[in-house]
């Protein structure tokens, strides 16, 4: 009885120690085979991948980084020095005939010149063109008109005021009327402000002259608000039986141009005569 017992226990020792053998073997050879230990998940965030070394001991750039780089450099045409170029060098090398001939007080010059900048992508560098433009006074009216439908609202408006500012200096009322013509020969661009401002001055001129550019104006225009007060303006100069309320009618229409084939060869009076 001893005997046996002492045999079953000498077995279990001996089956025990041979299933530890052959865990032990089947870990190994899982190891040698995947080239690392599998990992445990323990929940903590696990360092992301290496990168390799080449032969010469370098780790190689980050491929996604280096060509961020080349873009960047690539769509500014400059090297990558850790920083934006300078915009106001380049806008100052850009500017430097224009400049030159502000300094030298060339008429010709500044007008070639502001006509190369009114095309200017920069609106920054459009402003300097109504400046210049402005300079030459009556020479550069026809420019300032065209910049007041300047797609950017603040060159439009300093363009809108400096050509105000030098068609109040016009005496001949004939080149005044047709510079007002211009400028409001896409009427419905400009802001409410520069039309107020357009309309009250043909105030300025004889009605036959004021009348016919207003009615060309208003012909070209979509916009109701534009179109009352045009109208509006008409009505006090051609004094109609009946109003011509808040839309351009038929009956206004007529009117309009009846007054003004009966007018357009209205002598401008001479205010200087002193007889």
């Amino acid at each position: 009885m001893g005997r046996n017992i002492f045999i079953c226990a000498g077995g279990g020792v001996l089956l025990l120690a041979l299933g530890m053998a052959v865990f032990i073997f089947i870990a190994k050879k899982n190891t040698s085979q995947t080239g690392r230990v599998p990992r445990v998940e323990t929940g903590e965030a696990q360092p992301g991948p290496q990168h390799e070394t080449r032969g010469d001991g370098e780790t190689p750039a980050d491929p996604v980084a280096t060509n961020a780089a080349a873009t960047a450099a690539a769509n500014t045409g400059a090297e990558l020095t850790g920083g934006e170029p300078d915009k106001t060098d380049a806008l100052k090398a850009f500017l430097e005939e224009w400049q030159n001939a502000m300094d030298d007080n060339d008429d010709a010059r500044i007008h070639a010149e502001s006509a190369k900048l009114m095309k200017h992508p920069d609106p920054e560098v459009r402003k300097h063109a109504v400046d210049g433009f402005a300079w030459i006074g009556l020479k550069g009216l026809v420019p300032l008109a065209e910049m007041m439908y300047d797609r950017d609202p603040e060159v439009a408006r300093n363009a809108a005021e400096a050509w105000l500012e030098e068609i109040a200096d016009m005496k001949d009322d004939a080149s005044k009327a047709e510079i007002l013509g211009l400028a409001g020969a896409n009427v419905d661009r400009l802001d409410e402000e520069t039309f107020a401002e357009l309309l009250a001055a043909f105030d300025e001129i004889p009605e036959h002259l004021a009348a016919q550019q207003i009615y060309a104006m208003l012909q070209t225009s979509q916009n109701p608000s534009y179109i009352e007060e045009m109208l509006d303006a008409l009505q006090f100069i051609v004094q109609p039986d009946e109003p011509f309320g808040e839309t351009f009618t038929l009956a206004a229409k007529k009117a309009i141009e009846e007054w003004i084939e009966q007018n357009k060869n209205n002598p401008v009076e001479d205010e200087d005569d002193d007889e």
